[in-house]
């Protein structure tokens, strides 16, 4: 019934659509795919979607109707980011679209260890808030439709455990234990492990001579997770450090030659430790169809990461690498204001 004096809204023709047509649009103007929802404890959900819709198009403003539609398909496609830490399930128990969620990524710590010559000591371990079958029972209930997972295994040292509250009372288990588990083994399709120097440099002295046996336990036997399609490594190396992140004029160092020379000899160590483990990994996961190997970045608190191609010849690396991490002689003024702010 219309009220009189008051002017009727005019309906929009985007309802008049099919919802097919409608959920195709939608997807390409939301983009859904690319989207990451990361959770905070700290963080209610009317925030959630509140900063979700602000950064969207307004085609979520026509209707409710088309409001629901959007976050309706947003979780649906979206990938949902959780850190395995003591309560983590808690806020996404209260999710109400819960049961959509299709894609995790779920990051996992890793504890650093040397392997000695114990059996035992040559299987990776990570940090988990509650024992595998508990914990992933858990995770099912909430997510039951969940089948794109996504793991970030982030090595942490030992100096740091005691100081991360994340860790307190953390169940330490095998890596293998959780990847080749009946309730998740068929759901990993990507893999990143995220390590600390001390780690990488482990694997490539396994690469160099160590068995391919040893190698697959200290990656978890991920190479028999059936659906694994896309496995990442992100290693810490000297090019990593702060120490090449500076300004050319605080290293002291005048000339950009003096520079190119430094980063010439890291790249040649750096690729000399790393070639035979990146010949043997293929053979670790024969049935992914992505391997890529990655460089960490430290600079200022902030935390990057460069491709590591082996066949780019070294000629055209490290011109990038310097550009990364110095600022030259001709723009030393300015980037040392630029720095020092």
């Amino acid at each position: 019934m219309k009220i009189k004096g008051k002017p009727s809204t005019p309906r929009s023709r985007f309802l008049e659509l099919p919802v097919e047509v409608r959920q195709i649009i939608l997807t390409y103007v939301l983009l859904p795919l690319d989207r990451y929802i990361y959770l905070s404890p700290k963080q209610s959900w009317v925030e959630l979607d509140r900063a979700k819709t602000l950064a969207c198009s307004p085609v979520l403003l026509v209707c409710r109707k088309v409001h629901a539609e959007a976050v309706q398909l947003m979780y649906l496609r979206a990938t949902i980011v959780l850190y395995a830490q003591p309560g983590f399930l808690v806020l996404p128990s209260r999710l109400p679209h819960r049961k959509l969620v299709r894609r995790l990524d779920i990051g996992i710590p890793m504890a650093e260890q040397q392997s000695g010559l114990s059996s035992a000591r040559l299987k990776a371990k990570i940090y988990l808030p509650a024992a595998p079958d508990r914990l992933l029972s858990q995770l099912q209930s909430v997510f039951p439709q969940a089948r794109d997972i996504s793991l970030t295994l982030c090595a942490i040292p030992p100096r740091a455990v005691p100081y991360m509250s994340s860790l307190s009372g953390a169940t330490v288990c095998d890596l293998r234990a959780l990847l080749l588990h009946s309730l998740l083994s068929h759901k990993i399709t990507r893999l990143r492990y995220q390590l600390t120097d001390k780690l990488s440099y482990e694997l490539f002295d396994l690469g160099q001579h160590g068995s391919q046996e040893v190698l697959k336990e200290r990656v978890g036997r991920a190479g028999e997770l059936p659906n694994l399609k896309q496995v990442e490594f992100y290693f810490t190396t000297p090019l990593s450090k702060p120490t090449h992140n500076r300004p050319i004029m605080w290293a002291a160092r005048t000339a950009p030659v003096s520079s190119t020379t430094i980063l010439h000899r890291s790249l040649r160590q750096e690729r000399g430790r790393m070639r035979s483990l990146g010949e043997v990994l293929p053979g670790v996961f024969p049935q992914v169809e992505s391997l890529r190997l990655c460089r960490m970045l430290y600079w200022r608190g902030n935390i990057s990461y460069e491709l590591i191609d082996m066949r780019e010849p070294e000629d055209l690396v490290v011109p990038k690498l310097l550009r990364r991490r110095t600022i030259g002689a001709d723009s030393a003024e300015h980037g040392h204001a630029r720095f020092r702010a």
